[in-house]
């Protein structure tokens, strides 16, 4: 019989030094997510793969909060977390919290020449066959404005 261990992951918020005594805090979380892991499977690759499902294409890190002394670790191998799941019993969550890391941002210079999309104005017309649409659409007529456009621009 496989023993599923729940997990809490606490993300959406981050983690301030000093708040309160000088510990670390984790402040401004959003949302808390119930997980249930096989025991055997519990590692630090699932627990990657649990937050990419959250949304998190980089984590920096998980955490626990010690019941002893009431500080976060960080969960840093595989080898350590038998060791916080193994008092777990029935009904108990092992609380996780992420340490979400900003995406590589991608910054444009200055002086990048900027190109602006022009399309046809939207207004009342009436096509070839008479019918009356909210705007008035040719296809090839559009597709040879847009490439003398481009020649322009180069």
């Amino acid at each position: 019989m496989d023993i599923i261990k729940v997990s809490r992951f606490h993300h959406g918020g981050k983690f301030v030094e000093g708040t309160f005594g000088g510990r670390l805090t984790y402040i401004g979380e959003s949302e808390v997510e119930y997980v249930g892991i096989d025991k055997d499977h519990f590692s630090l690759m699932e627990l990657l793969f649990y937050t990419r499902d959250l949304g998190y294409v980089i984590v920096g890190g998980f955490y626990f909060k010690d019941p002893t002394t009431n500080k976060f670790v960080l969960v840093d191998d595989d080898f350590s977390l038998p060791n916080l799941i193994k008092d777990l019993g029935d009904g108990d969550f092992l609380d996780l919290y992420v340490q979400h890391v900003v995406d590589e941002v991608e910054v444009v210079k200055d002086g990048v020449p900027t190109v602006y999309v022009c399309g046809p104005t939207v207004g009342e017309s009436v096509n070839e066959d008479g019918v009356e649409n909210s705007h008035n659409i040719n296809v090839d007529e559009g597709l040879q404005h847009r490439v003398a456009h481009y020649e322009n621009i180069l």
